[in-house]
């Protein structure tokens, strides 16, 4: 029986942190690489509404990860818990 070795999976993390108030939420998606927008800008209208209004007007035009990812960073770690405050 042949042996396949496949490539170890990428450990990215799968939490950002809101550049505005710092706070750490779960915001990307199971699906390789992919944010969860909406999330995060429901934490941008409901935390920082005048600054998510231009970009709630962006995303009559764009896709909505674009203009949310903007306002967040990626963190290091994949832990639920990991740098939270």
């Amino acid at each position: 029986m042949a042996s396949s070795k496949r490539p170890a999976p990428i450990n990215r993390s799968r939490h950002v942190r809101c550049r505005l108030c710092g706070i750490v939420l779960p915001g990307w998606l199971l699906v390789p690489n992919e944010p969860d927008g909406a999330m995060l800008l429901n934490h941008l209208v409901a935390r920082h509404p005048v600054e998510a209004k231009p970009l709630l007007h962006r995303t009559e035009t764009e896709c909505i990860n674009t203009a949310a990812m903007e306002m967040v960073e990626r963190v290091p770690g994949n832990r639920a818990g990991e740098e939270q405050r």
